[in-house]
């Protein structure tokens, strides 16, 4: 069991999102589920980064790449907070227990740049633009101020993490 527990920065951060308009209980009870959601994807996102930052040590990755995947990271780490912040504000509880994650591939079957490779292509190529695809429709339909500036913060950011999956392919 993996425990994510975001409700202190949550509570902070939920003075952001006084806009939020009054919901049905049905859209409310949606709008938290969803958001907790992407608590918890956002946050076991940054794992993913990181576990490909040994990787790119053992293939010989560039400075440059290592910064990027280190930023990644962060990143992951801090959508998590900013989705909790919207949870909070709904007046949900920004915690989630999970089943136990498996381990992110290290393909041992494969060199240490195939190994790579294979995540970069996995993770930042391909998962990372379909998020942006994603955010960025849902953006355009959103309402509220605070939570389009949210999705705008988390979609650039996500860019990022697509385009160094596709320079590190370009090199």
């Amino acid at each position: 069991m993996v425990v994510i527990d975001l409700r202190e920065p949550a509570a902070q951060g939920a003075t952001a999102h006084q806009d939020l308009p009054d919901l049905t209980t049905v859209e409310w009870t949606q709008a938290i589920d969803t958001w907790r959601g992407r608590v918890v994807n956002e946050t076991v996102s940054s794992r993913v980064f990181a576990a490909m930052i040994p990787q790119a040590l053992a293939a010989g990755a560039s400075a440059d790449t290592l910064q990027r995947l280190a930023r990644a990271v962060g990143d992951e780490l801090r959508h998590g907070r900013q989705c909790a912040a919207v949870v909070s504000a709904l007046g949900g509880d920004a915690y989630a227990e999970i089943e136990a994650l498996q381990p992110v591939p290290t393909h041992d079957d494969a060199s240490s740049i195939e190994g790579l490779l294979r995540n970069i292509i996995s993770i930042s190529c391909l998962s990372e633009t379909v998020a942006v695809a994603l955010i960025g429709a849902e953006r355009l339909r959103t309402g509220p101020a605070s939570i389009e500036t949210t999705l705008s913060q988390i979609l650039a950011d996500e860019v990022q993490h697509a385009r160094l999956g596709w320079a590190v392919l370009d090199n």
